[in-house]
């Protein structure tokens, strides 16, 4: 068996713009030329559509589950397992899992699965990705056994958990409030669409990941009905709160972080791209990188917006 994998994950959600499988072609369509058997490929998908059929879903005559032999396409569960979950964030009953941003919480539901089929180096990739190199030279480069993570500026990252004041929070104090009072990673988030664990393996993970996640939200909910925060920090905190908790997760492993080298993956808007190994476009630069074959009606209006 394989011990190197790249891994992807899809959800494709009812009545939306079906953009991210757009993306995920192309990113296999440009590592389609660098595959020659030395790290395996998997994407997770699921859906909450009718009746929905992985192998027979297209966009205009594109197939990736009859064009990329070379992966591994796998069914996730992820919806039938959480579709009753109600969002802690709002009353009434919508769902925790299936909003805008939550939805991507399937990535790390995805990586318990590949901990559990033996990989010892995976990279996980979200989907609005280009290969511009062999991605092998990422396995032979990043040796050390730890996790490669992409730094993100920590104003993006903030963490009210806590935090105790008898005053509301001023803007410029919710911006510096941040991972630093959980003393993790030096106050510095991670950016959650490019992950390579090298030789790290976390036993039952999304369970970790769910429990801190909710930790975190209590935190925000106390915050905002004791009127400390207003909604609009209150949404903040929910649309970035994805990516808080696996780095409480690495931290209670004591799981050391180390920075991919830019050359080998790099995020931003397009005009970032030179000659990096792998790179992570802006998603509304969606229609700058694929071809007009591909256009959804979404990545179509940015196209028609922009041009």
């Amino acid at each position: 068996m394989n011990k190197k994998v790249i891994y992807f994950s899809l959800f494709l959600r009812k009545g939306r713009d079906p953009c991210h499988y757009a993306m995920a072609y192309w990113s296999l369509k440009t590592l389609s030329k660098f595959i020659d058997n030395s790290f395996d490929v998997v994407l997770f998908y699921d859906s909450d559509i009718d009746n929905f059929e992985f192998e027979k879903f297209e966009i205009n005559g594109f197939n990736m589950f009859k064009d990329f032999s070379f992966v591994k396409f796998i069914k996730l569960n992820f919806y039938d397992l959480y579709k009753n979950t109600e969002d802690p964030f709002s009353e009434g009953n919508s769902n925790f899992f299936l909003n805008h941003y939550n939805v991507c919480m399937i990535k790390w539901f995805g990586l318990e699965k590949i901990f559990n089929l033996g990989y010892e180096k995976i990279l996980f990739l979200d989907v609005d990705t280009i290969f511009n190199k062999n991605p092998i030279e990422i396995f032979n480069t990043l040796t050390e056994k730890c996790i490669y993570v992409n730094l993100e500026q920590v104003h993006r990252h903030i963490i009210l958990s806590n935090y105790k004041t008898d005053d509301i929070i001023t803007e410029k104090e919710f911006k510096n409030i941040v991972l630093l009072n959980r003393n993790i990673n030096n106050g510095s988030g991670i950016n959650s669409g490019q992950i390579y664990f090298s030789e790290i393996k976390i036993d039952n993970f999304f369970d970790l990941y769910y429990k801190s996640r909710l930790e975190l939200h209590n935190d925000a909910n106390q915050l905002f009905f004791n009127k400390k925060i207003n909604e609009k920090y209150y949404k903040y905190l929910t649309t970035y709160s994805e990516q808080w908790p696996i780095l409480l997760v690495f931290n209670t492993h004591k799981i050391n972080l180390k920075r991919i080298p830019h050359k080998l993956i790099d995020r931003g808007k397009i005009s970032r791209f030179k000659n990096q190994c792998i790179f992570h476009y802006d998603r509304t630069d969606a229609y700058k990188i694929l071809p007009q074959t591909l256009f959804t009606p979404l990545i179509k209006k940015l196209y028609l917006k922009n041009i």
